[in-house]
């Protein structure tokens, strides 16, 4: 029993707001965020903001910092409340609409502002909770002899299947696996838990990887680790619970999975843990788990592996099976099987084309016979993912048969399947840049070699509208309407000086830079993989980093970070010398 000076102030804060939030006491937690100061919700100001709530907006924003804290302070406050007098004189004054709709300009004005919070250091650190882990804070929070036992959730006996105290399993079963090892649901010190029960005679729980999941923290992309208990025969790990797998999850969804929603599960990279955690069979979609992980340094390349189907061909084949020892956190380890990089890129592939077509699998030929077609077959990319060249393309390489040939990781963090439009844009400004600043022939010929699978027809102006045409013909610059190359011009000038485009232009392509981008993108699906894919054959390394290096964008206020490492971060080099990886869905 834990006494209550082991549990700081702002772990119980941090408990109650987690408390409060599961409940959905959502009043109730910005009043906690508001009086402590502990946590600014930027999911909840962007909320605000959006439906032009500018009294809220402003008194959410007043506890935590004033115009005359700094010079970030003040430019927040003057942003908010012009944008709420103009609406104020838009609403009451009729002639004032002339001038466009004010209420539009409320996602530029949002992201300015978010920058701005970012770079407040009144601000800045409270966007994300602490190192104090809310799980820890809330297992020290719950063993308190003064914490309401009837707070915690109820159950009924009779679905007891096991009584360890702190730690209730129950009968009914989530799922099993090898050697006798059972997932189980149970509570956990009052919280609803998945409980991973392994017999003591097949498995043996090595304290560095309880450690291990202690150190994940409470990222919201991670499961949490709660608590252990064990007996004679078994040990009992008390895991998060979740709400669905991602079997449920992509089978639920409306149609297929674009680029746009899988990158949403890509980014959000700067955990700052060394860790790769490998995705999971789709069948049994979880993050973190017992014997999945390693911490991978230098050269060291090894890992678990534990499922079938969405494994490599050479492990199910059996050219890679062999016992070895690891050296798994300085820890001895032995009669294991070895796991390369290379075999989870493999998984990788299978996942992602899992996502994207709603529940296929690439290898899908005979539901009964899914592992020979992996060893023997090609997937069917093109039949399943349409109008899509970027995922064919970063899919295909992860799934080729032969693993030398395998995309590496610093390919795959910076490939254009993974680019937000932020990204994709930088890309074709600097394609831009590239052709403007010397006389490649032979790169401008390969560029316009592309032109029937950009556009097929004899001008990419009958693919956009009338009067965007019209706004550019009236511009001092001359285009070439049968010219890639003048497209690429088109869409950079414009995204450039895209504040100077006029309203009714951006009701054509969009009030924002992403709905610009996606208007593009739409009419020409094809234009920027297989421009990258010319200047990945043509440009020597070092000519053009982004396909041979990281490459930050010529409009830094556009791209706002590492385009080719908006995914991910990796060392240089090959897969086998990538330094420190960190991916996860």
């Amino acid at each position: 029993m834990l006494g209550e000076k082991n549990v700081s102030l702002e772990e119980k804060l941090l408990s109650a707001h987690q408390f409060l939030e599961e409940a959905g006491l959502t009043r109730t937690v910005r009043q906690l965020e508001q009086e402590t100061r502990i946590f600014f919700s930027m999911s909840y100001f962007e909320d605000m903001v959006t439906k032009g709530i500018w009294d809220e907006v402003e008194n959410y924003l007043s506890a935590f910092t004033l115009p005359i804290d700094n010079s970030y302070s003040k430019k927040i406050f003057f942003e908010i409340r012009k944008q709420k007098c103009l609406e104020d004189l838009c609403r009451d004054d009729k002639l004032l609409l002339n001038y466009g709709d004010r209420e539009s300009t409320r996602p530029t004005m949002l992201a300015d502002l978010k920058k701005l919070i970012e770079e407040n250091p009144k601000l800045c650190d409270k966007l994300k909770f602490s190192k104090a882990t809310r799980s820890m804070a809330l297992m020290k929070l719950s063993n308190l002899p003064g914490v309401d036992r009837q707070l915690r959730q109820p159950y009924d006996k009779n679905d007891v299947y096991l009584d360890l105290g702190e730690l209730v399993v129950f009968t009914k079963l989530i799922g099993s696996g090898r050697n006798g090892k059972v997932v189980r649901e149970g509570i956990y010190n009052g919280h609803p838990v998945a409980i991973k029960c392994l017999a003591n005679s097949h498995h043996s729980v090595d304290p560095k990887e309880i450690q291990f999941l202690m150190d994940l923290g409470t990222h919201e992309n991670i499961v949490r680790y709660y608590g252990m208990k064990s007996n004679l025969e078994y040990t009992y790990i008390a895991l998060e619970r979740c709400s669905f797998t991602l079997k449920h999850l992509i089978k639920s969804s409306k149609g297929a999975v674009g680029n746009g929603e899988v990158l949403t599960l890509w980014k959000d990279n700067n955990y700052p843990s060394p860790l790769l955690l490998r995705i999971m069979s789709p069948m049994s979609a979880k993050i973190s788990d017992m014997c999945i992980r390693k911490c991978f340094v230098t050269t060291d390349d090894d890992i678990f592996w534990d499922s079938q189907c969405w494994q490599a061909p050479e492990l199910i084949s059996g050219t890679k099976r062999r016992s070895v020892a690891l050296d798994l956190l300085h820890e001895h380890i032995s009669s294991i099987e070895r796991h390369s990089i290379d075999m989870d890129l493999f998984s990788l592939g299978c996942v992602l084309f899992y996502c994207m077509t709603r529940g296929r699998h690439p290898f899908e030929d005979s539901i009964f016979e899914p592992n020979v077609r992996v060893c023997t077959g090609n997937p069917y990319l093109r039949y399943q993912i349409v109008d899509n060249p970027e995922a064919n393309d970063l899919i295909s390489g992860l799934l080729d048969r032969r693993s030398n040939l395998r995309l590496g990781i610093p390919e795959v963090l910076k490939h254009p399947m993974l680019w937000d439009y932020r990204t994709r844009l930088s890309f074709l400004q600097d394609v831009d840049d590239l052709l403007k600043s010397e006389l490649r022939y032979e790169l401008l010929a390969k560029i316009e070699s592309i032109r029937k699978t950009v556009f097929d027809e004899k001008k990419w102006t009958l693919k956009i509208h009338d009067d965007f045409v019209m706004d550019i013909q009236t511009e001092f610059q001359h285009y070439n309407f049968g010219r890639v190359r003048d497209l690429i011009r088109v869409i950079s000038y414009k995204s450039d000086h895209f504040d100077e485009l006029r309203q009714c232009i951006k009701e054509i392509v969009g009030m924002t830079l992403e709905e610009f981008e996606e208007y593009f993108s739409k009419k020409f699906p094809r234009l920027i993989f297989e421009v990258y894919n010319v200047l990945r054959g043509q440009c020597k390394k070092g000519d053009f980093p982004w396909v041979h290096g990281k490459r930050v964008g010529r409009n830094s206020s556009l791209s706002g970070e590492d385009p080719t490492g908006s995914v991910g971060s990796c060392g240089g080099g090959s897969s086998r010398d990538s330094g420190l990886v960190f991916l996860r869905i």
